[in-house]
């Protein structure tokens, strides 16, 4: 099951991937930021975080790893990284929820989240947070949706948000494309579009900046009933959608994608695959 249209923290089969493709894309994340390692390692801490379903973003001008959830309190959490411990800045906050979509965004930075869910019920509102407490700047954008995927282009200077469900399993499917200037969001491709790629959620969304494109890989849509996933890969330009001709890790969705300045090349990890299970290349 990819979605829960009841409680969605106790829905096994959907919580689990999203941990671990979160935990990854943190890792990944953090990674992609930082000086180059030769190798993964887990880091002996004395206080983590005891949360799931979070969103994260590296805040780049701090040198934090940001990570937010907890649907169970009135406030969400936010906790910090700096490379050697956690720590939980208590600072004001969006209200109690789980899954939201973080990003940071350099020309004006800033982390900014989106949405996110507290039990059936989904948001859109948008926060940012530059140094001291998070504050609310937009409660109209996109509509309320789960599993969308957000990233920033440095070229445009704007965070640009893909698609989504509804929130619940078999849900309307979006593939509609926002952007988020620092004041306020806009459409700049709509539902159906011709040319866009097929509707879909939980996708993975990254931005090559040694190239200037936005790709976008994975997710899932339902067919005949049940979900599956998708093993396509599409670049946005700025002005049009181009679907690209590549070989491909494998159809998955809960996938994790970041770019590596190192590298110069945009890194994937992990997924899942209904037919095979967890997926951990």
């Amino acid at each position: 099951m990819h979605e829960c249209a009841d409680d969605m923290t106790s829905c096994v089969g959907a919580s689990l991937p999203r941990r671990l493709s979160r935990v990854v894309g943190m890792l990944l994340g953090l990674c992609a930021a930082m000086p180059s390692r030769p190798a993964f390692a887990q880091a002996a801490v004395r206080v983590a975080p005891a949360i799931s379903l979070v969103g994260a973003a590296f805040d780049e001008a701090r040198g934090l790893l940001v990570i937010v959830g907890d649907a169970k309190g009135a406030v969400a959490q936010t906790w910090e990284w700096n490379g050697t411990a956690w720590s939980k800045a208590n600072v004001t906050a969006p209200s109690g929820r789980d899954e939201p979509l973080l990003a940071y965004d350099r020309a004006r930075k800033q982390v900014v989240l989106f949405g996110g869910y507290r039990g059936t019920k989904f948001l859109n509102d948008t926060w940012v947070r530059g140094g001291a407490g998070w504050r609310r700047v937009a409660t109209k954008g996109p509509p309320p949706r789960g599993a969308p995927a957000m990233a920033y282009d440095s070229r445009r200077g704007r965070i640009m948000l893909f698609g989504g469900n509804d929130g619940l399993m078999g849900s309307p499917l979006h593939n509609d494309l926002w952007e988020w200037d620092g004041r306020r969001w806009s459409r700049i491709v709509s539902d159906g579009a011709a040319g866009s790629p097929p509707a879909r959620a939980l996708h993975a969304l990254a931005y090559d900046e040694a190239r200037g494109r936005l790709v976008l890989a994975g997710g899932f849509a339902m067919k005949n009933g049940k979900p599956s996933p998708f093993d396509d890969t599409w670049e946005w330009d700025g002005t049009a959608w181009h679907q690209i001709d590549v070989a491909t890790p494998g159809a998955r969705d809960h996938l994790a994608m970041v770019f590596a300045p190192d590298r110069r090349a945009i890194v994937m990890h992990g997924g899942a695959n209904p037919d095979v299970g967890m997926v951990g290349d």
